[in-house]
């Protein structure tokens, strides 16, 4: 059966902006290339929830710097006083929830153990342990009509 809605089909035919092509050809169903990439896609995600995915890409660059180029053990010592520079850019969705979450979750990462097993990318195997990557980047989900 043909899925004729996918996110695939609209980034690559023109249906969606140049934004979302590009984010489509190298990135969307790609497997993260260490940790920090992995972590900037949650990033993404979070700041994405109730809001349009232009939205998100249109900041894409300007989430990636304010959140350190992604990079978790940085992001795991933000303090009161980043978060409130945080929520003065206006570069960046700017709401202390998705804020807060994203220091939260960089926050749950062991980083001792990784460091103490010299398995520092453990987090982006044990993701993908279960999934293909070359599957995932040629399935598309369907759009509602």
């Amino acid at each position: 059966m043909e899925v004729v809605n996918s996110y695939c089909t609209s980034a690559v035919n023109g249906t969606l902006s140049s934004l979302h092509k590009a984010y489509h050809d190298t990135q969307y169903g790609f497997k993260a290339r260490n940790d920090n990439e992995l972590f900037g896609s949650l990033i993404l995600e979070i700041n994405q929830a109730g809001l349009s995915w232009d939205t998100i890409l249109n900041k894409k660059d300007s989430i990636r710097k304010a959140y350190a180029d992604f990079n978790i053990e940085v992001i795991a010592t933000f303090t009161d006083d980043d978060i409130e520079t945080l929520m003065g850019d206006p570069g960046i969705i700017r709401m202390r929830g998705k804020i807060t979450a994203i220091i939260h979750n960089a926050n749950q990462i062991p980083f001792e153990f990784y460091k103490m097993t010299n398995v520092y990318s453990a987090y982006i195997d044990s993701l993908y342990l279960f999934m293909n990557s070359s599957t995932m980047a040629s399935t598309s989900a369907t759009l509602p009509s």
